[in-house]
């Protein structure tokens, strides 16, 4: 049993106290049985039964502000969870490797104050399954491959998310790992989710299925391993992709085309917006003298005309709200030539999904010197620069960069910052004008190590003494405008790609001694 106390006064003698209890129990039995145990053979069969059971409660005493003594208990609630494993895993000839596992959970939450009990349960499988081809007699007279094997695993379960609702997963991965002549180790991986009925959002229950596939390779390489000098380079490329194969909610309904906001659709990847093709130049259209203005163009390009022969205006439609654009304004590209700026001139106009993801780096070690180095890259994906697009704005009394001292200002001002206006138009709406080029290749750390001589070590009485300078972040090739081309991926569904970083990565030199007794 645990306890928290807490208590609070004020000035007219008012006071409560608060005793929170917390009881839990887990309980875990195991079994595990040796069918067959020989030097060829083993057969191994394992069980076991979980429970974590958990109740708390909140008891009080108060007096209010009138003097009247509380006193009771409430927040009563109880969490049940149970667990039963099961495997069966074989071993032959150290060859061949086979487990089998399936496990069900059973989950119950009562709360006393609304008592409202809910129970659900999950259950699921795994296989996996190895082949150590080098261990087979027919691959001995190959003495230059160290290792090689080949393996995969399924495993499949449904996630709990209510009495009434399930998320079913299924994993596929296929795995091999190849070494050669002690020096060369090269690993590849495949793999495949399926995500069936995963919400997407949880207040709107957008549920969606998803398949999400990839591969990845490690590599490591020892160009030189002699006792006093030592070279090892190493990589890892990776990439994956991301695809909502079916879903319950055209997400497009419940879009509303204001300034700053890209259409995503509940894709993790995908960035939809405008295309964004400059700053008008003109307020009025005089032909030949003053094309770049405002006005309706049909696919060909030829200035569209009304009833009277008079150029239509470009307006932006979204509801009862019709905004004519004018000199200044942000040029949006009208793809079906109907002369509105609305939900139907929206494309894909980036993915913040990179093609290609990797780290890499060396290390060198000459008797007691050690250099390591290690760097990172993305490429292909694109970022909405968020901050930026706070920063170039103009909508309200915010800083702004210097970026908008080239502003449009008046007729005939060629630029592509379009004019500033407070709290009003749609000069900065989600479009093709702040997705940017993600790319990147940083050198991540780069350290220098010396390990302090045996003999001096000794003589100091001390059982380790060495000294490092290490370097972070100290150069990054990228065309991003941004703070950090490095952003976070691992983001909600809503926020993947954005950027709203104002702060660089930072260059550091670090010294340290490392020191022990």
């Amino acid at each position: 049993m645990n306890y928290a106390y807490r208590s609070s006064y004020n000035e007219i003698g008012a006071y409560a106290n608060y005793l929170y209890k917390t009881n839990t129990l887990y309980l875990t039995n195991a079994i595990n049985y040796y069918l067959i145990q020989n030097n060829s053979n083993q057969l191994k069969l394992s069980a076991t039964y979980s429970i974590n059971n958990r109740e708390s409660e909140t008891d009080f005493e108060a007096v209010d502000y009138e003097g009247n003594y509380i006193k009771g208990s409430n927040n009563h609630t109880e969490l049940k969870n149970q667990n039963i494993t099961g495997s069966v895993k074989y071993t032959a000839l150290s060859r061949y490797f086979v487990n089998i596992g399936v496990y069900t959970e059973n989950y119950k939450s009562i709360k006393d104050i609304s008592k409202y009990e809910s129970t659900y349960s999950g259950n699921g499988y795994a296989l996996n399954a190895k082949w150590a081809i080098s261990n087979e007699t027919f691959f001995k007279p190959l003495v230059f491959i160290d290792h090689l094997s080949i393996a995969t695993s399924i495993n499949k379960h449904n996630i709990p998310i209510s009495d009434a609702y399930d998320e079913k997963q299924q994993d596929v991965c296929f795995k091999t790992h190849l070494q050669l002549l002690n020096k060369f180790s090269f690993n590849v991986n495949y793999f495949e989710r399926q995500l069936k009925n995963q919400v997407i959002d949880s207040h709107y229950f957008f549920k969606h299925n998803i398949l999400n596939k990839g591969w990845e390779l490690n590599t490591k390489i020892a160009l030189i391993d002699q006792e006093d000098f030592k070279i090892v380079v190493f990589g890892n490329l990776h990439k994956n992709t991301f695809q909502i194969t079916e879903a319950n909610y055209d997400l497009n309904d419940g879009f509303y085309h204001t300034n700053g906001s890209y259409l995503k659709r509940g894709e993790y990847d995908k960035i939809y917006g405008f295309n964004y093709n400059g700053v008008y130049q003109y307020n009025d259209y005089i032909e030949g003298t003053q094309e770049n203005a405002p006005v309706a163009r049909d696919s060909e390009g030829n200035i569209i005309l009304d009833s009277n022969g008079t150029p239509s205006p470009m307006i932006f439609a979204k509801g009862v709200i019709q905004y004519q654009f004018l000199g200044g304004d942000a040029i949006y590209e009208d793809i079906n030539h109907d002369g509105n700026i609305d939900e139907n001139d929206i494309q894909q106009i980036g993915n913040a999904r990179p093609k290609i993801t990797g780290t890499g780096g060396t290390s060198l070690q000459y008797k007691g010197w050690w250099l390591g180095v290690f760097f990172n890259f993305r490429y292909g994906n694109d970022i909405v620069n968020r901050a930026r697009m706070d920063l170039e704005n103009m909508y309200t009394f915010n800083n702004q960069t210097t970026a908008v001292d080239y502003r449009w200002r008046k007729d005939g001002d060629q630029t592509d910052i379009p004019r500033a206006l407070y709290n009003y138009g749609y000069n900065w709406l989600g479009s093709t004008r702040f997705v940017e080029d993600g790319s990147f290749f940083r050198l991540k750390t780069i350290t220098l190590k010396y390990q302090i001589p045996e003999k001096i070590i000794s003589k100091l009485h001390l059982g380790h003494l060495s000294l490092y300078l290490t370097g972070k972040n100290l150069f990054t090739k990228t065309d991003y405008q941004g703070a950090d081309p490095d952003i976070s991926l691992n983001t909600t569904w809503d926020t993947y790609g954005y950027d709203d970083n104002y702060n660089a990565a930072i260059k550091q030199w670090i010294f340290g001694i490392n020191v022990s007794l």
